[in-house]
């Protein structure tokens, strides 16, 4: 299903009604060259597994995005993205991600 806010990526959201950890789980879908946008979540940490493709995340502390890290990730990495963190990927190809999010 098409992202509503964002174009290039497809999302497919299972969420947790009893709001129990994880909050929420996503399937994502980058297309080559997409961005998924710099975004903090205030309380939850964010793990997600690559399970196609590769590109780059970047995290920074920082609303100004100061001292950002790049990091990069392809089919078989995981990221772990701590509580107010501001975060940004970058596909290079085609990705699949298996992400949740989960209180603290």
């Amino acid at each position: 299903m098409p992202h509503p806010t964002i174009a290039g990526i497809d999302s497919k959201l299972f969420q947790n009604p009893a709001a129990y950890a994880p909050t929420d789980v996503l399937l994502v879908r980058v297309q080559a060259g997409g961005t998924i946008p710099w975004h903090v979540h205030e309380k939850d940490s964010e793990i997600a597994y690559v399970l196609q493709g590769d590109g780059v995340l970047y995290s920074t502390e920082s609303e100004q995005h100061e001292q950002v890290t790049e990091q990069k990730v392809a089919a078989g990495s995981a990221m772990i993205v701590p509580p107010q963190t501001w975060h940004s990927l970058v596909s290079e190809t085609e990705m699949l991600i298996f992400a949740l999010h989960t209180q603290g």
